[in-house]
């Protein structure tokens, strides 16, 4: 079970989501390792990469896609339930991977329900960007992808 939520995450890397499920339940978790109202880079499950600096969004972009993150991770948190969040925070607490307490802790309906909420945002993301930026994104992704197997 654990090795297929592995490759969705890497997927939604070189496909450019905001933040994998993992990532934006991560978010909402105080002491997690990617907290914080920063903009990512969704790829879920890598862990929390950011967006290339070099992206050139405007200042109308990076509104839109601030808002799509927003959607996204709320409607995800509204999948995930708090005794979730908790079991979670205290696998993590106890030095288990994030990807592997998130596995172990969501139904499979969950992560069918997360993957769809992904996919949509990942699309919606894309639109916003133009086809230069798209093109920088995944080479950005492609890289850290590159260097996690380092």
């Amino acid at each position: 079970m654990k090795f297929k939520l592995i490759p969705l995450v890497s997927a939604a890397i070189a496909a450019l989501s905001i933040a994998t499920p993992t990532i934006v339940l991560a978010q909402s978790m105080p002491g997690s390792p990617t907290s914080g109202d920063r903009m990512m880079a969704p790829h879920p499950g890598g862990g929390g990469h950011m967006m290339p600096p070099d992206l050139g969004l405007t200042e109308q972009q990076k509104t839109q896609l601030d808002q799509i993150r927003k959607s996204t991770r709320a409607q995800i948190e509204g999948i995930v339930t708090p005794d979730q969040k908790q079991q979670v925070k205290t696998a993590i607490d106890n030095g288990e991977d994030f990807r592997e307490a998130m596995d172990s802790v969501l139904s499979s309906e969950q992560k069918t329900q997360i993957r769809a909420i992904m996919q949509a945002s990942r699309k919606q993301m894309q639109a916003v960007l133009t086809p230069e930026q798209q093109q920088k994104m995944r080479q950005h992704m492609q890289q850290q992808f590159m260097n996690r197997g380092n």
